[in-house]
């Protein structure tokens, strides 16, 4: 039994994980798909809620920009690193 010795059981997993990581990757690049759209909705939606509170509430819609801002910077952030991800050969 050469499965039996623990050199080629951790060979069969190493060589099966490759093979489900290959399996995942289309799907992956649909949810880098998905992040990017899900950040663009968000921006907007925040913007748009700031808009319509200036008139009604001007402190609150200080802090929606605020809150706008400050997850703008970490999504410039993440779109960096996916931009460079999507660059990669095979993506």
């Amino acid at each position: 039994r050469k499965w039996a010795t623990q050199r080629n059981r951790m060979l069969m997993q190493e060589f099966f994980k490759l093979i489900r990581a290959g399996n995942e990757l289309p799907r992956l690049h649909v949810e880098i798909h998905w992040f990017f759209t899900y950040m663009s909705d968000k921006e907007q939606r925040l913007k748009a809620i700031a808009k319509d509170l200036e008139e009604l509430d001007p402190a609150l819609a200080l802090q929606v920009i605020l809150h706008w801002q400050e997850h703008g910077c970490f999504n410039d952030i993440h779109h960096q690193r996916l931009l460079s991800i999507k660059r990669l050969n095979g993506f």
